[in-house]
């Protein structure tokens, strides 16, 4: 009702998001909307952003499009180094190497050493560099102009740092088709999206990824991103965060770097379950009335939530688990320098600090409404376990319920069977005619209070 209602009022004006001055009002609303998102889902509060699109889709082609900027700015600042005299202030600029344990001359960097930096070390990058050659900003960016892969051209780019592998991006099989959106999109085709194997419960699985990112590593194939989803489409299961993150760092010390991307848009909202009310809460605790059913994370999907202030990006929905109006989406990022990489050859440098919106993502023209119907939710219903968290422990109960309902639906002289894309528990003993009884007897066969008493 909120997001509806904010929404509606909106409608009256529906000012474009694109720049403060044609929507003073709403472009603030979505600054304290993606600063929101970002909190809820673990993120520094000083060191984050966010901001609306359209919808997942949008958030996730966003998500590696900066993912393959950040990737290959290291090459591009080499050569400008190496080669524009404006910059010989900045040609001892060193930077931390992984492989080496030390920091060295990016100019001496290789080109594989080059395309696994650190992530962070990327982003400080282009504020450093400004620093050592004494430049204004619109100024570096006016000589990077002239070196960058997104400035100068696949073909160009290619030619003159003789690359000769294609870089890829590392999925579970159970992506979103917008994951190969943005591989099309971007001109690195298809076939550069590797899929990862998933175990019985549809999450990636951490033997078949350790296996591929060993393969790009002898084969000296650089890895864009690792998509970790938190929340399938289908199956809505939660990929193993941790155990990504867990890679990332192993990998690191052997010479292979990558971001880490979340496909956060059903399961972001979800991490309002693990956030405490604020005390400067605008709105009191709702005062519950009746009896509500609700079910609490399990232990290994807290696990993953709470791991995801570990990703560079993440995609998150209001329109899906925050159930506002379309259109939506959000993406968040851990680092707002990241967000520049997508306008690096611009001569200003935009970010949500001078409310230019149009220039942080795909999108120019945003619908105003969108952002008030969001902040008005998360205002009124709150991103923490006593708001949203409430409504989406009664919503997992529910899906439970349905789950136990489906598993149990075939009898003995049906014409057809069941089968859950989800298992039954591994008990020991237990058949699947022993867990259907049990279901059926202890579980649907109880009245609510008491199956939660």
């Amino acid at each position: 009702m909120p997001a509806n209602l904010g929404y509606m009022s909106a409608m009256l004006y529906n000012q474009n998001n694109c720049a403060s001055e044609s929507s003073p009002v709403t472009s603030k609303y979505e600054m304290e909307v993606g600063k929101d998102l970002c909190v809820m889902v673990g993120y520094d509060r000083d060191r984050c952003m966010g901001h609306l699109t359209a919808g997942g889709s949008v958030a996730n082609i966003e998500a590696i499009w900066a993912g393959r900027n950040v990737k290959y700015f290291p090459l591009g600042l080499q050569e400008a180094l190496l080669k524009d005299k404006r910059l010989s202030g900045a040609k001892s600029y060193k930077v931390l190497l992984p492989q080496r344990g030390k920091e060295e001359e990016l100019i001496s960097a290789s080109q594989w050493e080059l395309l696994n930096l650190d992530v962070d070390t990327i982003l400080q990058m282009p504020s450093d560099v400004q620093a050592f050659a004494s430049l204004e900003h619109h100024e570096f960016m006016e000589i990077m102009s002239k070196y960058l892969y997104e400035s100068i051209g696949t073909q160009e780019f290619v030619r003159r740092h003789m690359l000769t592998q294609s870089p890829c991006i590392v999925v579970p099989s159970t992506l979103h088709i917008s994951l190969t959106k943005a591989a099309t999109i971007l001109g690195l085709g298809r076939e550069s999206l590797v899929s990862v194997a998933v175990d019985e419960n549809s999450r990636m699985d951490p033997i078949d990824l350790n296996r591929i990112l060993q393969e790009k590593l002898d084969k000296e194939i650089p890895v864009i991103t690792v998509v970790a989803v938190t929340g399938t489409t289908e199956q809505g299961a939660v990929d193993p965060v941790t155990a990504v993150v867990y890679s990332r760092e192993k990998f690191r010390m052997k010479g292979l770097n990558f971001s880490i991307h979340a496909d956060a848009a059903w399961g972001g909202y979800f991490c309002s379950m693990l956030r405490a009310q604020p005390e400067s809460s605008p709105m009191p605790t709702a005062k519950q009335t009746g009896f509500v059913p609700e079910m609490y994370l399990s232990s290994y999907v807290h696990e993953q939530l709470s791991a995801l202030h570990h990703c560079d990006t993440i995609t998150v929905d209001p329109h899906k688990s925050g159930f506002c109006p379309y259109p939506g989406g959000a993406i968040c990022y851990r680092d707002r320098k990241r967000n520049s990489f997508l306008s690096i050859t611009s001569k200003a440098l935009f970010l949500h600090g001078n409310m230019l919106l149009n220039n942080v993502g795909i999108e120019g023209s945003k619908p105003g409404a969108a952002a008030v119907g969001v902040m008005m939710a998360n205002r009124v219903i709150g991103l923490h376990k006593h708001g949203y968290g409430r409504i989406l422990a009664e919503c997992m109960f529910n899906a439970k319920i349905l789950y136990c309902q489906w598993a149990t639906l075939a009898k003995e002289d049906d014409i057809f069977v069941i089968k859950t894309t989800i298992p039954l528990p591994s008990l020991t003993n237990w058949s699947e005619e022993d867990h259907i009884t049990f279901i059926r007897e202890r579980i649907l066969a109880k009245a609510t209070k008491k199956l939660l008493g």
